[in-house]
């Protein structure tokens, strides 16, 4: 068969088939190697545990499981009106996982727009290693993604982790051009813990980030580190006066900063009224009590609303546009 016919045939098929095809036969696959047939890809999920690695993929709502066999590794791929599973002797699951991953998103061009990885790494048996457990399977990580030939195109990402560590075995590969959104969540401890953020703040892709999400991480770096991004939500363990006050200047002098949330383990409120004044009280639905402040400063209005949580506070800054009097008309 003609190139130009099997590369348009390629194209036409989609990703899944692809994929089917490179294990036809050693000239079809090579073929596909050669040609690089484009992907089109939108979102992808890698959640890693200590005995299995869950692959998902939007196309036919496939999800592909790789876990620990005694002869090697036992793949489950399921469909959504379909299962099939397979033994692989002698095969590593995470390395196999890792492969595959690979071959379907190295012709990826265009950004991935959601991509969501996970280190679960979670043993009741083991919780006080879990630094140690966690160690191997990140150095198999990094060694699949140094082999790529180049960064991995992703516009937002979702890492599930407790430490720096893990979150630059992943960053460091992803492209920094195309990253927008980035958030990252604890992903196997019940309370927040701290972690270490200056290696991440190094980055290219922080420099070029608009949107950041945490929870459950508690950070220590001066915020000031956060003013270039869009919108921000970050997890902290006390407000103190000076805080408020760089938060202030900051949205009064930022072009770029919309809003930004604030989880505090503690506050002052007496220090925060000695400010913003006296909050208006309200509630929502659930009856929650809902403090509010309002700031005027041309040509925006900081509103300041604090909600308690379960264990914590939520402080949320928004620059809001002042509406501007159109004049009567006689």
């Amino acid at each position: 068969m003609p190139d130009v016919v099997m590369n348009i045939i390629l194209k036409k098929v989609g990703v899944q088939s692809v994929q089917v095809l490179r294990k036809v036969c050693r000239d079809l696959r090579n073929f596909i190697e050669e040609h690089k047939p484009e992907s089109y890809i939108d979102q992808a999920t890698l959640s890693i545990d200590l005995d299995s690695v869950h692959l998902g993929f939007p196309f036919n709502s496939i999800v592909v499981k790789y876990k620990k066999h005694e002869k090697g590794c036992r793949v489950i791929c399921q469909k959504t009106y379909n299962t099939t599973e397979k033994i692989l002797d002698n095969s590593d699951f995470l390395e196999t996982a890792l492969n595959d991953f690979k071959v379907i998103m190295k012709n990826q061009k265009n950004g991935v727009g959601f991509f969501n990885i996970c280190f679960k790494l979670f043993s009741q048996d083991d919780i006080g290693d879990q630094e140690l457990i966690s160690t191997g399977f990140r150095e198999k990580l990094e060694k699949s993604l140094q082999s790529w030939d180049h960064p991995v195109p992703v516009r937002r990402v979702i890492i599930g982790t407790v430490n720096q560590t893990e979150v630059m075995s992943i960053l460091r590969y992803l492209d920094p051009k195309l990253l927008e959104d980035f958030e990252m969540s604890a992903s196997r401890y019940v309370d927040s813990i701290p972690m270490e953020f200056d290696k991440i703040l190094g980055t290219d892709h922080w420099k070029n980030l608009k949107t950041l999400k945490m929870s459950g991480l508690i950070v220590s770096v001066q915020l000031k580190h956060f003013f270039h991004l869009t919108t921000c939500s970050v997890f902290r363990k006390s407000l103190s006066g000076d805080e408020l006050t760089e938060l202030r200047n900051a949205f009064q002098g930022s072009t770029s900063l919309k809003s930004m949330e604030v989880t505090y383990q503690f506050l002052d409120k007496s220090g925060i009224c000695n400010q913003l004044g006296q909050p208006t009280v309200t509630q929502d639905f659930l009856g929650t009590r809902i403090e509010t402040w309002e700031v005027g400063v041309s040509p925006n209005t900081l509103r300041f609303t604090l909600v308690p949580k379960e264990k914590s506070y939520a402080f949320i800054i928004r620059k809001i546009p002042i509406q501007k009097t159109m004049p009567t008309r006689r």
